[in-house]
């Protein structure tokens, strides 16, 4: 029992098992893709292992969270996206995503799915 017990402690220190885990100004990665289409009517696609910086996260009206991601090496200064719902590969919950023209990915979630795990892991 104990084993079991440490093995998921640590677990969750190493993948940040939820949202409410992450750390502001820490380098994370995406743990899946992310598909959306551009305001020019083009594909915007975020793959997996693309690297993020925490900026900060912000309870909204009644039942919502904002997560803002900043990318590190962003290519598509200026390029943006409206707001799509999108389901987690591996959970069962969906999370709003919207991409600004200054490489930021804003993440909208409800208060319920804090706890679940998040789409990005913690870099090492």
């Amino acid at each position: 029992m104990k084993k079991l017990l440490i093995a998921t402690l640590a677990f969750t220190f190493l993948t940040g098992a939820s949202w409410l885990d992450l750390e502001v100004d820490h380098s994370v990665e995406l743990n899946q893709k992310i598909d959306l289409i551009a305001t020019d009517g083009a594909p915007y696609v975020l793959p997996a292992g693309t690297k993020l910086r925490f900026v900060e996260s912000m309870k909204l009206v009644l039942n919502a969270w904002l997560y803002i991601f900043e990318q590190e090496s962003c290519t598509d200064l200026g390029r943006s996206t409206e707001l799509e719902l999108l389901a987690h590969t591996t959970e069962e919950y969906e999370y709003g995503v919207e991409l600004d023209d200054n490489c930021m990915v804003n993440v909208f979630l409800v208060t319920q799915d804090l706890y679940k795990e998040p789409i990005v892991t913690k870099s090492l």
